[in-house]
């Protein structure tokens, strides 16, 4: 058994790339919008896509300069920018935000808009 985590805790997880400790919490045919990218139907395709961005985040420094978390009863949003450094030296940053649906305690949709910053 999983220990009781709120939708706040489960967003901050998420968004700070703490993946497999989410993954209790996601409901089996819940939906992950990337707005201009990928889509996933399903838990097994966004665990599956979370374990190949936690493979290579295993391999950068990664730094938020802003996180802003709002959250309700069965919502959650998170705005941020965070930098990565890969272990070449180059940098990129990215601002983000994850709009995070709750259907009895688990994770029914994420909405992600996502931009690089010069």
């Amino acid at each position: 058994m999983h220990e009781q985590r709120t939708p706040k805790q489960i967003a901050e997880l998420f968004s700070t790339h703490q993946f497999e400790k989410v993954y209790p919490y996601l409901a089996h045919d819940m939906r992950w919008n990337n707005v201009g990218g990928e889509q996933f139907y399903d838990k097994a395709s966004v665990v599956a896509a979370c374990q190949q961005s936690a493979e290579y985040l295993a391999k950068t420094n990664t730094m938020f300069d802003s996180f802003k978390l709002f959250h309700g009863h069965n919502y959650a949003v998170v705005d941020a920018v965070a930098r990565y450094e890969s272990p070449d030296g180059t940098t990129s940053t990215v601002s983000s935000c994850d709009i995070y649906e709750f259907v009895d305690e688990k994770v029914q949709t994420i909405t992600s808009y996502t931009v690089e910053l010069e």
